[in-house]
């Protein structure tokens, strides 16, 4: 008895090799499933039928459309929806160079896999799309996998479009925090060394030391020596922090109990623009409050 035909531009084999190698679930149930395969122009057809010696009832016709619905709602999550959001950054953004739209694509699926993503961003996940697909199998015998996501899932694509925009953004971003780094970097590099080697201590969450090689506590110099113009507005201590590490120019920056620290960021940073410059330190007399710090 014939009861459906699945077709596919792409991902035909990969429905072929799920439906084959779990196909115990129907077996099991006493559910025999023969598949063999025709293609109509350049559309690939998995048809489906039910063995002569299986009993035919409504409840054995729903437990193939759940199997079926199964398998499929996998491969669309897992396998066609990194081609959709492929396909919109390439519609939407085409005019991005070949090297941002691989970023953008990475940001946009780490953002999809990221755990709770999904919900917070109010995508489909893989039980929902299930359901979409096992209701269309209940009153329809033909299933082509692109035409059922362009004109069923609608909703979905918009999702997607919306996670591909947010990550457009995030892409944005982090270009513009990549120019403030090498600006930083130039800045460090036309600097002349003030001292040869500084020591960062993390005190608290938001509080931290700066002392030279001699463990003299450098508070008091550096805000007679910072270059920088300070811009009307607010500056953070993070601010500060960086402005003063970049007008001192040091050779080598030791950071000190980093983990205590509230911004990680500050940190990642440091090291982007100091490079080689900065040693994480593990452990050592001044983590452990035990150097008697100079304040003269």
């Amino acid at each position: 008895m014939q009861l459906l035909s699945i077709g596919a531009l792409e991902d035909i084999e990969i429905i072929y090799d799920k439906l084959k190698s779990n196909v115990d679930f129907l077996e099991d149930r006493g559910i025999k499933l023969i598949i063999s395969r025709s293609d109509i122009s350049n559309v690939k057809f998995l048809n489906c039928s039910i063995g002569k010696n299986t009993r035919v009832s409504v409840d054995t016709l729903n437990l193939i459309r759940f199997y079926i619905a199964n398998i499929i709602s996998d491969v669309i999550v897992s396998h066609q929806e990194r081609k959709l959001v492929n396909k919109l950054i390439n519609k939407y953004y085409n005019y991005l160079s070949l090297e941002d739209k691989n970023r953008l694509f990475d940001k946009a699926v780490k953002n999809l896999q990221r755990e709770g993503n999904r919900e917070s961003l109010n995508i489909l996940d893989k039980s929902d799309i299930f359901f979409y697909i096992y209701d269309f199998l209940k009153t329809n015998d033909i299933f082509i996998l692109e035409g059922f996501i362009t004109f069923r899932l609608k909703e979905y694509i918009k999702q997607l479009c919306d996670v591909v925009d947010k990550s457009v953004d995030e892409l944005i971003m982090e270009k513009e925090y990549d120019e403030f780094i090498k600006l930083l970097k130039y800045f460090v590099d036309v600097q002349e060394p003030k001292i040869d080697t500084i020591h960062l201590i993390f005190e608290d969450k938001d509080k931290y030391t700066i002392l030279d090689d001699r463990k003299k506590s450098l508070e008091k110099d550096i805000f007679y020596d910072l270059n920088f113009e300070i811009i009307e507005g607010e500056l953070t201590c993070d601010d500060i922090l960086i402005s003063t590490l970049i007008s001192i120019a040091p050779q080598r920056i030791y950071l000190h109990n980093c983990s205590i620290y509230n911004n990680a960021e500050i940190i990642e940073t440091i090291k982007n623009v100091f490079g080689d410059k900065v040693k994480i330190c593990s452990g050592c007399e001044i983590c452990s409050s035990k150097v008697k710090v100079k304040k003269e």
